[in-house]
């Protein structure tokens, strides 16, 4: 399968995942977990960033590049219930406040649109202040919260039928 090119601006590039990306964006989602005291869990929640850049049916994996460093992630995964679900939304804090977060979000909204999947939607905690920020001022809904460990913030965007 060849490379797609979701987004190229002058400071980076949002791409499709790479095998060779794995380790980076892994190390870069669990620092971001230390960063907000969050505990990894690899076997249920997490499994999901072990085998980021494996190619895998209905699952999409972006990836943010400022150089050739991978610094940012998103995965799509496809439900048959017409919904895709976006997990591991994370930008290293040292690349913030460049535009990449924006665009990687627009990037994975625009792809689940042309997929032809009725709504995007995804889990987050409150404590990741500056993601639900950007959620809310992007027209993302906010839902019922959810019970039980792991994110309590439920987020959609369902897409109009033209």
């Amino acid at each position: 399968m060849s490379e797609m090119i979701y987004v190229k601006k002058q400071n980076f590039v949002i791409r499709s995942a790479r095998l060779e990306d794995a380790i980076a964006i892994r190390k870069m989602v669990f620092k971001t977990f230390v960063e907000y005291g969050i505990a990894a869990d690899p076997d249920d929640d997490d499994r999901d960033i072990m085998c980021f850049g494996v190619p895998k049916a209905n699952v999409v994996e972006l990836v943010t590049v400022f150089g050739d460093v991978p610094v940012g992630s998103a995965i799509l995964t496809g439900g048959d219930d017409g919904r895709v679900k976006l997990t591991k939304y994370y930008l290293d804090k040292d690349y913030r406040g460049f535009g990449a977060g924006v665009a990687m979000l627009q990037a994975a909204v625009s792809t689940a649109r042309q997929l032809g999947y009725n709504e995007i939607f995804l889990k987050t905690r409150a404590r990741y202040k500056e993601a639900v920020q950007l959620y809310e001022s992007t027209g993302w809904v906010r839902g019922a919260d959810q019970p039980g460990p792991g994110p309590e913030r439920v987020y959609a965007i369902r897409f109009s039928e033209d």
